[in-house]
């Protein structure tokens, strides 16, 4: 959940708090044994540092994808194994490879599409497949319209249709105090009203 939080921080520009949110994804998928996923978050990671701040961090960006390299090459994941070599210092770079990211400029758009049962998530360059859920149909519904304000009924509604009930007319204050004071007693304040007959 965190590197899906990491990678719409990203694509809506907030920065700070994605790689904050891949730091802590890339902890916990190393502390679970999810080495492809360690080693495709900190790729992720790496890659935001460099469109962020290129050779200032440029201990940070080596550090992620010496880490991503070594858990590639012990999976056999040469795809992931490449990726991590292009973001070295010491590669020089022959052009764009496979999986390579935009610029973070080209990455803000964002787009949620259904694909059978599941979900496609795509921020820029990056991917991701997720399973199906309300919360991703609502997600989608507002992502495909950006700046239209839904009330929330409106987005939770199935087919755009909702049955809002029936509470009968909206009153205005001085209609819904009549109505509290018709139920104390007929209009009549309480130490006014009449005592109940015996």
């Amino acid at each position: 959940m965190l590197h899906i939080r990491a990678t719409l921080q990203r694509a809506a520009g907030r920065l700070d708090e994605a790689e904050r949110c891949y730091t802590l994804a890339r902890d916990r998928a190393e502390r679970a044994g999810a080495a492809p996923f360690t080693a495709w978050i900190a790729l992720e990671h790496a890659q935001l540092l460099v469109e962020r701040h290129g050779d200032a961090r440029r201990a940070d960006i080596d550090e992620l994808a010496r880490h991503a390299l070594d858990l590639a090459q012990s999976l056999g994941a040469d795809g992931l194994a490449r990726r991590a070599r292009s973001l070295l210092s010491e590669h020089e770079p022959s052009g764009p490879c496979a999986g390579d990211y935009l610029p973070a400029s080209a990455a803000a758009e964002v787009a949620i599409e259904r694909d059978g049962e599941s979900w496609l998530v795509r921020a820029g360059a990056v991917q991701l497949r997720l399973a199906d859920s309300k919360g991703l149909k609502w997600l989608a519904q507002l992502v495909s319209e950006p700046g239209r304000e839904f009330h929330v009924l409106d987005l939770s509604a199935a087919a755009g249709v909702v049955d809002r009930g029936d509470a009968g007319e909206v009153l205005d204050p001085r209609s819904r105090g009549a109505g509290t004071a018709s139920r104390l007693g007929g209009g009549a304040r309480p130490d006014q009203r009449a005592a109940p007959p015996a």
